[in-house]
């Protein structure tokens, strides 16, 4: 069967899968992640195990447009319409859950058991660090579409959306640095922090320049075409990031910061900020999430996640504390009541999303080979979980808050908006 029409079946399994998956009421991206169990080459044998080799490049280019989106939820105008509370909330709440997580697992030391050759300091340690960072991340599209069910309104309901738009970007901020610091902790040398710091600034520093950059290139285009078709623009937006995601790796930067400061200036210095993303979510979005979330679980190695099934638990368990105390934290702070902090907490429970994106670069990095297979496990298995268990607890959440009504007017929960010149 050749490459072509096994990403035909690919994605008409996942489409399909993730149209059923709405019927009984899941989200889209667990038929996603189903359909590629299914069509996994360790269970369906008709599909080329080669195909999985050669899906990087598909990939990289899923990543650039889910980043940049993430990007673009960062509006400096929203952040500070988000009040004291919020910010405080995904501060502590993120941070903790990486704590907990990365403590966590570095004391069940033993699921990347020491070689003869390197001890525990330089194989459970970084990996407990690349836990910790991936701990981070909320899903909110499961919360989103309780709220839309239920046509929930109100602080909750508001609050768990707010703090989940942000957790992303702490997420991708703690992976940049946790990751850099895992690699020199697994190398076994006695590292020069002063080193370490400035090739972190530059990675950091060179993804933030090199987003700027072609953020400021996709916003000019966006201006100079605005009477062009929407094609046009697409063409515009996609040349730039894959420009923007392929020079920064070239570089050795961030390739996922890179895009995602890139979502972050078109959103807050164009004046057809709301156009562009509109137009991505109508035309590429769907593409993208049935191909990535397919073919990632495509990539799970099963012999990997049959002997990480624990690891998984307490992945769950780490993180899931760290959530509810970090709210608690950050509702002290900020004077929410802790009835109020404990409902918010339950609807940042969710994952999904980023974090899958995230373990896939560690799994095409070579340096991060021996974590890898584990991670991105561990990652999916969690993540199955996740998607099941996380409307239920948002519903709970939105019930216990008294914030559901079945009467009210359909809510509807937009991009913030911003004035759009025609």
């Amino acid at each position: 069967m050749n490459s072509v029409t096994v990403l035909g079946l690919v994605i008409s399994v996942g489409f399909l899968l993730g149209e059923c998956a709405v019927v009984v009421r899941l989200p889209k991206v667990m038929g996603y992640i189903v359909a590629g169990l299914i069509l996994n080459p360790s269970i369906t044998p008709l599909l080329p195990i080669d195909f999985i080799r050669h899906t990087q490049i598909p990939t990289d280019i899923a990543l650039s447009f889910i980043t940049f989106a993430v990007g673009g939820a960062l509006s400096f105008k929203t952040l500070k319409n988000l009040g004291r509370s919020i910010a405080l909330i995904t501060v502590f709440e993120a941070q903790t859950a990486l704590l907990f997580t990365a403590a966590g697992l570095a004391l069940f030391g033993w699921f990347f058991p020491p070689s003869p050759h390197q001890s525990w300091l330089h194989t459970s340690l970084p990996a407990a660090l690349l836990f910790g960072a991936l701990a981070c991340p909320t899903d909110p599209s499961a919360t989103l579409a309780v709220i839309h069910q239920y046509k929930a309104t109100g602080k909750v309901s508001y609050s768990i959306l707010g703090v989940a738009g942000l957790d992303d970007i702490a997420g991708l901020t703690n992976f940049t640095i946790l990751s850099s610091l895992a690699i020199t902790t697994a190398a076994g040398i006695r590292t020069d922090m002063t080193r370490v710091i400035g090739s972190l600034s530059i990675a950091l520093g060179g993804a933030v320049v090199t987003g700027a950059v072609f953020g400021s290139v996709i916003a000019f285009g966006l201006r100079f075409l605005r009477r062009e078709t929407e094609g046009a623009q697409i063409v515009v937006i996609f040349a730039c990031l894959m420009l923007c995601f392929g020079l920064a790796k070239t570089a050795g930067f961030e390739e996922l910061l890179a895009t995602m400061t890139a979502g972050i200036v078109v959103s807050n210095f164009s004046r057809y900020q709301r156009r562009a993303f509109e137009m991505l979510e109508r035309y590429t979005d769907e593409l993208i999430f049935v191909y990535f979330f397919t073919v990632s679980a495509m990539r799970l190695n099963f012999t990997a996640l049959s002997s990480s099934l624990l690891t998984v638990v307490f992945f769950i368990l780490f993180r899931s504390c760290g959530k509810v105390c970090g709210t608690l934290i950050g509702g002290a702070l900020s004077r929410e009541t802790v009835h109020d902090s404990l409902l918010i907490s339950l609807g940042l429970i969710p994952q999904g999303g980023i974090v899958i994106g995230l373990a896939l670069t560690l799994a095409s990095r070579p340096q991060y080979r021996q974590f890898a297979d584990t991670i991105l496990a561990v990652i999916i298995g969690a993540t199955i979980v996740h998607e099941i268990a996380g409307p239920l607890l948002s519903t709970v959440s939105l019930k216990l808050s008294g914030e559901t009504n079945q009467d009210k007017p359909n809510v509807i929960v937009r991009r913030p908006q911003q004035p759009d010149d025609n």
